[in-house]
């Protein structure tokens, strides 16, 4: 009798292949990094005004300094994982610098204009890097996440131009680089965070109703 033929287990079609890894690499570790900065924004935000104010300064640089190390030797066996770790080792630099005039728990500078110019300079320090690099990743997750900042503050005239420098980058990025992701996540964090600030009540459009505030 003829010899039964081998069975051979399902393979997945490769547009199947394709969808998962995208996701698995592309989508879910961006989410997870987006995840933890917020976690320690706020851990930073609520608890760090138990320390001393070089402690405060010192441990958020650190903690950012950290997550920018272990992107940059991640990277060397997994780019891609890497450099979304370095972009939020970034963008938390840029919150701890943010905060250090506007978040009352770490706040060591009560001059606007300095402050200010630091942020302007380290706005500056993000884009050099990843252009640097040449990394697409590195900039959106630094900008998309430093834009986020804004979250955890009131409006004021000082949010808004710490949010039109990082604008200021993402623009720099679609005219020198022709980068289309950076720019668009930066118009999804800008919008997502004036969406947070008018579900708040009397921080947009005091008085008016929930649905006008949102509109």
């Amino acid at each position: 009798s003829p010899s039964a033929a081998p069975v051979t287990p399902p393979v997945a079609a490769p547009e199947q292949r394709d969808l998962e890894a995208h996701v698995g690499t592309y989508w879910l570790s961006r989410l997870g990094i987006v995840a933890l900065i917020i976690g320690i924004a706020y851990l930073i935000t609520y608890h760090f005004g138990e320390l001393g104010v070089l402690a405060r300064v010192g441990a958020g640089y650190l903690l950012s300094a950290g997550l920018g190390a272990f992107g940059l030797w991640l990277a060397r066996r997994h780019p891609l994982f890497g450099r979304i770790v370095f972009g939020g080792g970034l963008a938390l630099a840029y919150f701890v610098t943010y905060a250090l005039h506007f978040i009352p728990a770490v706040r060591v500078i009560d001059s606007e204009v300095l402050a200010l110019v630091l942020l302007a300079g380290f706005v500056v320090a993000i884009v050099t890097i990843a252009h640097r690099m040449q990394s697409e990743t590195v900039a959106g997750i630094a900008l998309f996440l430093g834009l986020h900042t804004g979250m955890l503050s009131d409006i004021t005239a000082f949010t808004l131009l710490s949010t039109t420098l990082l604008a200021a980058g993402a623009l720099f990025f679609l005219v020198r680089n022709r980068w289309v992701i950076v720019p668009l996540s930066s118009l999804v964090a800008v919008y997502s965070t004036h969406v947070v600030w008018a579900v708040r009540t009397g921080h947009m459009a005091p008085g008016a109703p929930g649905d006008d505030r949102l509109l």
